[in-house]
């Protein structure tokens, strides 16, 4: 039930890209999770990313990267990921420790040597930059694109959200309490599921509303991306697509690490020596 959208490449326009862009970005008027269209405007917290009236701050983008590392990790290992395993660089302490409790002790017939605190502090702060770049650029696409969505009047109803939602749960699980073991085993709260549901909406929407528009649309549309781009202020350290300052040298920069997914299926299949499932492979 949980998809996730990417917004467009500034680089390749056409009706399809317009769409995606739409329907993303409309998603940050109407709230999601940690982060919302009214959390985002508050100066409370260490401001990371000013996007037009909307603040990301560092608890926000937290709560956003333990979110998506909780998805990520069941995905790729169908268990709840252990908490805290996402630090900042000052607490990586916290996440070697978690990973010693997952990585293979050495054993009698196991060639399989236990990894170093070195290995152990260079696996936590890859997934660390990993996670924060690929979240970091989420957020600040949806919300560079706020006014541009909600100038074009696209937009969906909590009724409608509520609806489907209702309809979700009616059709795909048993009871609620098997949804919310769903939305536990993800660390996915409520209003999370409901803004991918929003999406889903907001999609379709978008595809009805442009599914019949002729190439002078699509171009006008594309120019108003265009020259929106490159608007938000981004800290150092925080600058991504979209950001004042970004480069696609510096987009390459920041992505020259394992992917997250790449990074938590090789940490899910970590386990002690005496669990039944280990299957775990060396640290590289």
């Amino acid at each position: 039930m949980s998809r996730e959208r990417v917004v467009c490449n500034m680089s390749r326009f056409g009706l399809a890209a317009v769409c995606v862009g739409l329907a993303v970005l409309a998603l940050a008027a109407c709230g999601s999770g940690h982060v919302n269209a009214a959390s985002s405007r508050s100066t409370d917290g260490e401001a990371l990313a000013r996007v037009g009236p909307y603040t990301i701050t560092q608890a926000s983008l937290g709560q956003w990267m333990d979110a998506k590392t909780g998805e990520i990790f069941y995905e790729v290992a169908t268990h709840v990921a252990p908490g805290g395993l996402v630090a900042e660089p000052e607490d990586v302490p916290r996440c070697v420790a978690i990973l010693k409790g997952l990585t293979p002790l050495p054993g009698k017939g196991k060639a399989q040597p236990q990894p170093t605190v070195a290995q152990l502090t260079s696996k936590c702060d890859a997934l660390y930059r990993s996670i924060k770049v690929e979240t970091l650029a989420y957020l600040v696409s949806s919300y560079w694109s706020l006014n541009f969505d909600a100038a074009h009047g696209i937009v969906v109803s909590e009724a409608e959200v509520n609806r489907d939602l209702d309809r979700i749960e009616r059709e795909r699980f048993h009871s609620p309490g098997e949804f919310q073991q769903y939305l536990t085993n993800r660390r996915r709260t409520l209003a999370e599921e409901l803004f991918t549901v929003r999406m889903d909406l907001l999609q379709q929407k978008v595809e009805r509303k442009f599914q019949n528009a002729n190439a002078a649309i699509v171009s006008a549309l594309a120019n108003e991306l265009r020259s929106q781009a490159d608007s938000a202020k981004c800290r150092p350290g925080y600058v991504v697509e979209y950001c004042r300052g970004y480069t696609p040298q510096a987009g390459a920069e920041a992505a020259d690490t394992s992917s997250p997914s790449v990074l938590l299926e090789e940490i899910a299949r970590w386990r002690p020596e005496t669990s039944h499932g280990f299957t775990g492979l060396p640290i590289s």
